[in-house]
């Protein structure tokens, strides 16, 4: 979706899209595997990161759940 992306994407969404990236992350958070498919050029490294880190983010908020500040949590 240009240089936006989506998390968890559902099947209508993932119609509309020229790439899927999957991410295997293990019980620790260790990013284990990348697998890139689909039509275009890929993804490039900036973006990867990108979503990598909002895959970490989302890990490290299951694990702590509802102990955060409540600033942080707005």
């Amino acid at each position: 979706m240009g240089t936006k992306f989506i998390v968890d994407a559902t099947a209508e969404e993932e119609a509309c899209n020229g790439v899927k990236v999957v991410v295997g992350v293990n019980k620790k958070g260790n990013v284990c595997s990348v697998q890139m498919s689909g039509r275009g050029g890929g993804v490039d490294t900036t973006s990867l990161y990108e979503m990598l880190q909002v895959l970490l983010y989302g890990f490290i908020l299951s694990l702590v759940g509802n102990n955060l500040h409540p600033h942080i949590q707005k």
